[in-house]
């Protein structure tokens, strides 16, 4: 299933960006959402270009962390006139199963980084070199 899915996101039309914030360095809810703004924020206007190609910007979200959305949804009706929040349920919205890929592979590649790659990532991805050989190289092409 996930060779399956992650061969069906490398053959999508799609970009992406993922914001990272450590949680553990913030002392509170709020210094997190700021945070989260700041890197979403930071991130969006890094491809304003690409953007500002949209008419409408649609984002999907489960509402699963509410503070999220709030972020989400405060960040680009900020940047952009015509934004749409729409609720999404994962299992019936491919999309948002590619997201979670996405994210996974993120976190995985911060867990090597970091030196926290477990044995069974390591059994699972034959290693954190073939990791970032076979599946992060390949789904990076996609970033913004």
């Amino acid at each position: 299933m996930f060779n399956l899915l992650f061969n069906f996101t490398r053959k999508l039309p799609i970009h992406f960006f993922c914001a990272k914030v450590k949680k553990s360095e913030c002392k509170d809810a709020d210094e997190l959402d700021a945070k989260l703004t700041k890197a979403i924020k930071a991130e969006i206007l890094k491809s304003e270009e690409y953007w500002n190609s949209f008419d409408k910007i649609i984002i999907y979200y489960d509402n699963v962390q509410k503070a999220l959305k709030r972020v989400l949804n405060i960040t680009f009706n900020s940047l952009f006139s015509d934004v749409e929040v729409r609720k999404v349920t994962p299992a019936d919205y491919r999309l948002f199963q590619v997201a979670d890929l996405i994210c996974t592979l993120e976190l995985t590649l911060s867990k090597i980084e970091l030196g926290l790659f477990s044995k069974t990532e390591d059994a699972f991805f034959h290693g954190a070199h073939e990791f970032k050989k076979e599946y992060w190289r390949k789904i990076k092409e996609k970033e913004i």
